[in-house]
């Protein structure tokens, strides 16, 4: 993931606001990482999920993690995490993920009362080198429609299926 910093803003059901362009998922090279902070809020939830995509060795790790922002490290400040679950994932869920960004970056059909903000850090060679924000208000409104699409959700079924995956 070599980085070209612009600044975008793109202002359509919400704002997307970008620095350096837009990454996907099978841009990422040996030791690259994505942190994915995932802000789900309507009518009747509310929720903030934490998830991480790694490749080293030739192979991508998705893992969920539960942050505790009571217990923040001393010197970083961040929160203490905690594994929820940790899937391998394939060629074509690499490719789904990035439908899946295609789909929150593109122009939606239609409006909703479910707001979704995606945080997407990009890390290379341990270093943060780029940060997107993503705010979608569609509620999802042709998601179907995009085909081959991966979500999170679908990922962390997968937990639930198997052990965790060394």
């Amino acid at each position: 993931m070599k980085i070209f910093l612009t600044n975008i803003a793109i202002f359509y059901f919400g704002v997307v606001t970008v620095f350096g362009g837009n990454l996907r998922f099978s841009q990422m090279e040996e030791n690259d990482g994505v942190e994915i902070s995932y802000h789900s809020e309507g009518c009747f939830h509310h929720f903030t999920e934490y998830y991480e995509v790694k490749k080293s060795d030739g192979k991508f790790r998705f893992s969920q993690f539960e942050l505790n922002f009571k217990v923040m490290d001393p010197i970083t400040r961040e929160p203490q995490k905690r594994l929820l679950g940790q899937v391998l994932l394939s060629e074509a869920d690499i490719k789904g993920l990035d439908k899946l960004l295609e789909y929150y970056r593109g122009p939606k059909n239609g409006g909703s009362t479910t707001s979704t903000t995606l945080l997407i850090e990009f890390i290379e060679n341990g270093k943060k080198v780029q940060v997107e924000k993503i705010v979608d208000n569609s509620g999802g409104v042709d998601a179907e429609s995009e085909g081959e699409i991966l979500n999170f959700a679908e990922i962390t079924l997968r937990f639930r299926s198997s052990e965790v995956e060394n």
